[in-house]
Order: structure tokens, then sequence, then C-alpha cells
């Protein structure tokens, strides 16, 4: 169910008090997440100091970190531009509204892929 300022509505099991609490399966979600972080996140400390393990460490905490900023800012944002978009209430207007927050989406995606390769040739030049 949607919301007026756009978001979404967990939802519950039917043990969940009417307190607002959320259900059993967004806990059981929640704490297999942080398990399958933290077990993860164990295996790349014990691959050791070996320069040749660094890179798949580097790489794991990149996307880590790419997905927690995504998380953070990237839903809110999303979320008021299709609110922002929609004309009116109904499934076609979020429709209409997901549609321009895809889009908007897809233009900050572009622009980061021009702006890495911006920078990326830019540091490939002077390290020549």
């Amino acid at each position: 169910m949607f919301r007026a300022a756009g978001t979404v509505a967990l939802p519950r099991s039917r043990s969940a008090a009417s307190d607002g609490e959320p259900g059993s399966a967004v806990w059981g979600t929640l704490i297999v997440g942080g398990v399958l972080q933290t077990v993860f996140a164990a295996a790349l400390l014990g691959l050791g100091a070996d320069p040749s393990w660094m890179w798949l460490m580097v790489v794991a905490g990149l996307a880590t970190m790419t997905q927690q900023v995504g998380i953070t800012m990237g839903t809110p944002i999303m979320s008021a531009v299709v609110t922002a978009a929609m004309a009116g209430t109904g499934a076609s207007a979020i429709l209409g509204g997901l549609k321009v927050a895809i889009g908007v989406n897809a233009a900050i995606v572009l622009l980061g892929v021009l702006t890495s390769a911006l920078f990326l040739r830019g540091a490939r030049t002077s390290a020549r």
C-alpha cells in the first residue's frame, strides 16, 4: 500500500502487535541480512595480508559502500521524485511518477559513468 509521502508500508505478520511494530518477516529479513554481511566480511578479514588478495577486499569494500550509499540516499531521493511527479492519485499517477524517477535515475547513472571516464582518462594521461 502506498502512502501519501510515496513510501511503501511494510507488511506485518498476523502475530504482529497493532502498535506499528514490523512483523516477524521483516525482522527475519534484517537478521539474516546482517548475519550474511558479517559472515562475508569475516571471510575477507581471514584472507590475511597477502597482496594477491587485496583486490578482492577493495572490490568488496567498494561494493558494500556503494550499496549503502545507494540505499541511504537513492531511495529517499527517488521517492521524492516519484511523489513530486505524480499527477493525481491512483495507480496511473504512481506509474507516471515511477517513469520520471527511473528516467532521473538513468540520467544520474549516465552522468556518473561519464564523470568516471573523464577522471580516469585524466589520471591515466598524467601517470604516463
